[in-house]
């Protein structure tokens, strides 16, 4: 396929599949055809007309009328004191905005919400529900029935199964409603609803509304004045970014992305990802459910599988809905409320009463002014820390991690692990049974298929029986044995040894100045820390390490690579050649075919070996090493080493010199509180969570998913796959069904979409796109772009205006910087790379990628799809699978429109 590309002012011209697509720039008209439909889109004060399916969508901003035809229906959209009526299906969705009345009418049912201490009706299958806020009495009706709940001096209304669940905190209201019920949050006077199964979700925050309608129905945000409209299954999908639309088209889907304060909208195989940063909210659809969460003092919501999770945090109320049952948990004097199966669940913490039935079994748990709610067995397991929560829902179970002396619970299989740290306690759910961890001179009992597991701490013997085995672990310079399936495995923290038997091999683990010697496979991995050397052994190879100003050996298939850090040189020597790379005075060698690839930036190295490689990542001073497929995944963080080895490999996690190592079920589950890590593996999937500037790596039917805090970096492993997404304060991935949840974190947003879709992670400013399935893995970091391709593609590291290029599978990487060319050869094609105003193409499987940067185009033609990205007041057009997804950034355009003038028209061809 021929693509051309003219840029100022002239015509870029995109022959795909037989289509062609022709974009024209400054104020000029862009044309887009694609399948035989045209794409009009015109800039600065013009029409943007987007013709999809034979129909016309129609939008234009600041005080003009947006009108959006679907499917013979109408949508018209007025901003600023106007209406926005969206018509779909039939039914007529009216939306006032600013103490205005916000009609929805869906199914032939009206929804009105009046914002602002007004009266918020909502009609749902002929039924009111009257919600008033602001100390007022929130009256729900649910099938004819009334649920009133006071809290200090605020009424609380809960029903299920077909009731209503109202909780309102600090004069807001939060509702939840499931199965074909409403769930209303309102938080600081702006009410969040979300209606499941063909039912509405409006989220109304500071004054804006942002609706979303699934299955066929319109998903509708507005942030700022500004509407994000969002259609699927052959809809639209607009998003309005400082008066601009960013639109993306994937599959018959479209992908918004709005940076800076915006939203970025995510649609996954017919299902609406929607993420709102700086005090808006999160949403995101997975599977016909959608999760919302709402940072900064507001409320998160987690919709699996038609159960509903809302979590508030900073003294607010944490509602759980799991299978039809609520579980309602208020911190800070209030009253958590847990209803499951008729039974109720009460707990009052400081001078309240902690009830939790189970199975028509109590279970009463008050820690330090915390409660500890679990649910076991289609129940929910709730934990409020320090009025933080941390939900995770994995396959209909949630898992809630809570940090700073917080819960950690972990639903794995319908079984939960809670984990409380502070002299709190530690429940573990596996198989319907109990498994209760005390810490702080408490009791930790454990049960495990039938068997009690107890574990005592600060000197005292933990015992775990397992399968008829016994596991003792002693803690505090004490020695942990535990016996899994016939194997000891000694764990001793404060500078003792950690020996770890897994699979019949041993694991050792010295902290402090002591070595950590790993055996996997038959293969010892010595790590020593703390200015000393950390030897890895992999497949018989050495990989020697030195931090802190030293030299990091690493030696790989009988080669030695060298690297030394703070303004050293980085010698690689490859089949007898050496790479050297000299940035910011620094040198930056890379090795390919089996070999390294250093990277040094901003004065620190950033190594990355694919296959059977070492991928090494050094931030902030600190290395975080993956290693994928029976690899072993190291991360060090502040002088700390955390290794993951996945597949019947050992996940160590050293934090602040200490280990703690947990085998259950032939896997090893580690905690570590108080600057300890908290690793958790479940039925073959490792669960480590490291609160206060730790790790949290999380391991899901072998995938593993590692988030760093506190400017730490956030690894996601998918299929083989990695996703990095790099912190500051900052993102919470979770993986569910091969599907991520991403929770973002002060003002930053974290887009991520599977399966052949593109993982867009925005962090301060920033874009990381990762395209998954043989695609293009984009991060940008610090302004610079890293692409990785997996399985056989590219791997661009774009580093202070310079590329990176690694190709794996015996391809040739030739990386010259500073104005120089950079040519790759990938399966008998040639890939040049120009950089500072140069062209970078890149061609695979007989496929052009061309990459500017500063100010060029970054085409990207990936399995007969081109993907174009221009940075920096470009144009980012990505086609994937005969579709074009154009993103618009920093007052650029793609297939959006900037400076707030937005019109778009479309011509069906």
């Amino acid at each position: 396929m021929i693509v051309d590309i003219i840029l100022n002012g002239m015509i870029v011209d995109i022959i795909l599949n037989g289509m062609i697509v022709d974009i024209i720039l400054n104020g000029m008209i862009v044309d887009i055809i694609l399948n035989g439909m045209i794409v009009d889109i015109i800039l600065n004060g013009m029409i943007v007309d987007v013709i999809l399916n034979g129909m016309i969508v129609d939008i234009i901003l600041n005080g003009k009328i947006v009108d959006i035809i679907l499917n013979g229906m109408i949508i018209d959209i007025i901003l600023n004191g106007m209406i926005v009526d969206i018509i779909l299906n039939g039914m007529i969705v009216d939306i006032i905005l600013n103490g205005m009345i916000v009609d929805i009418i869906l199914n032939g049912m009206i929804v009105d919400i009046i914002l602002n201490g007004k009266i918020v009706d909502i009609i749902l299958n002929g039924m009111i529900i009257d919600i008033i806020l602001n100390g007022m009495i929130v009256d729900i009706i649910l099938n004819g029935m009334i649920v009133d709940i006071i809290l200090n001096g605020m009424i609380v209304d809960i029903i299920l199964n077909g009731m209503i669940v109202d909780i309102i905190l600090n004069g807001m209201i939060v509702d939840i409603i499931l199965n074909r019920m409403i769930v209303d949050i309102i938080l600081n006077r702006m009410i969040v609803d979300i209606i499941l199964n063909r039912m509405i979700v409006d989220i109304i925050l500071n004054g804006m509304i942002v609706d979303i309608i699934l299955n066929g129905l319109v998903v509708d945000i507005i942030l700022n004045g500004m509407i994000v409209d969002i259609i699927l299954n052959g809809l639209v999908v607009d998003i309005i970014l400082n008066g601009m639309i960013v639109d993306i088209i994937l599959n018959g889907m479209i992908v918004y992305i709005i940076l800076n304060g915006m939203i970025v909208d995510i649609i996954l195989n017919g299902m609406i990802v929607d993420i709102i940063l700086n005090g808006l909210v999160v949403d995101i659809i997975l599977n016909g459910m959608i999760v919302d969460i709402i940072l900064n003092g507001m409320i998160v919501d987690i919709i699996l599988n038609g159960m509903i999770v809302d979590i508030i945090l900073n003294g607010i109320i944490v509602d759980i809905i799991l299978n039809g049952m609520i579980v309602d948990i208020i911190l800070n004097g209030m009253i958590v409320d847990i209803i499951l199966n008729g039974m109720i669940v009460d707990i009052i913490l400081n001078g309240m009463i902690v009830d939790i039935i189970l199975n028509g079994m109590i279970v009463d748990i008050i820690l330090n002014g915390m409660i500890v709610d679990i649910i076991l067995n289609g129940m929910i397991v709730d934990i409020i820390l320090n009025g933080m929560i941390v939900y995770i829902i994995l396959n209909g179970m949630i898992v809630d991690i809570i940090l700073n002396g917080m819960i950690v619970d972990i639903i794995l299989n319908g079984m939960i692990v809670d984990i409380i740290l502070n002299g709190m306690i530690v429940d573990i759910i596996l198989n319907g049974m109990i498994v209760d961890i005390i810490l702080n001179g408490m009791i930790v009992d454990i049960i495990l298929n039938g068997m009690i597991v107890d574990i005592i701490l600060n000197g005292m013997i933990v015992d775990i029986i397992l399968n008829g085995m016994i596991v003792d672990i002693i803690l505090n310079g004490m020695i942990v044995d535990i016996i899994l399936n016939g194997m000891i495995v000694d764990i001793i923290l404060n500078g003792m040894i950690v020996d770890i038997i897994l699979n019949g091999l041993v694991v050792d683990i010295i902290l402090n100045g002591m070595i950590v010697d790993i055996i996997l496979n038959g293969m010892i991995v010595d790590i020593i820390l703390n200015g000393m050397i950390v030897d890895i052994i992999l497949n018989g190879i050495i990989v020697d390490i030195i931090l802190n100003g030293m030299i990091v050996d690493i030696i790989l298939n009988g080669m030695i690579v060298d690297i030394i850090l703070n303004e050293m040189i980085v010698d690689i020597i490859l089949n007898g050649m050496i790479v050297d790379i000299i940035l910011n005075g620094m040198i930056v060698d890379i090795i390919l075919n089996g070999m390294i690839v250093d990277i040094i930036l901003n004065g620190m190295i950033v190594d990355i070996i694919l296959n059977g490689m070492i991928v090494d990542i050094i931030l902030n001073g600190m290395i975080v090493d993956i290693i994928l497929n029976g690899m072993i995944v190291d991360i060090i963080l502040n002088g700390m080493i955390v290794d993951i080895i996945l597949n019947g490999m050992i996940v160590d996690i050293i934090l602040n010199g200490m280990i703690v190592d947990i085998i259950l079920n032939g896997m090893i589950v580690d905690i570590i509180l108080n600057g300890m890590i908290v690793d958790i593996i479940l039925n073959g999937m490792i669960v480590d969570i490291i609160l206060n500037g730790m790790i949290v790596d999380i391991i899901l039917n072998g995938m593993i998913v590692d988030i760093i805090l506190n400017g730490m970096i956030v690894y996601i492993i998918l299929n083989g796959m990695i996703v990095d997404i790099i912190l500051n304060g900052m993102i919470v991935d979770i993986i569910l069904n091969g599907m991520i949840v991403d929770i973002i974190l002060n003002g930053m947003i974290v887009d991520i979409i599977l399966n052949g879709m593109i993982v867009d992670i925005i962090l301060n400013g920033m874009i990381v796109d990762i395209i998954l399935n043989g695609m293009i893995v984009y991060i940008i970091l610090n302004g610079m772009i890293v692409d990785i391709i997996l399985n056989g593609m590219i791997v661009d590291i774009i580093l202070n205006g310079m590329i990176v290029d690694i190709i794996l599978n015996g391809m040739i990487v030739d990386i010259i910087l500073n104005g120089m060319i950079v040519d790759i050869i990938l399966n008998g094609m040639i890939v040049d790379i120009i950089l500072n105003g140069m062209i970078v193409d890149i061609i695979l499987n007989g496929m052009i990628v061309d990459i500017i940067l500063n100010g060029m185009i970054v085409d990207i033609i990936l399995n007969g799809m081109i993907v174009d990205i221009i940075l920096n007041g470009m144009i980012v057009d990505i086609i994937l699978n005969g579709m074009i997804v154009d993103i618009i950034l920093n007052g650029m355009i793609v297939y959006i429109i900037l400076n707030g003038m937005v019109s778009i028209r479309q011509v069906v061809s």
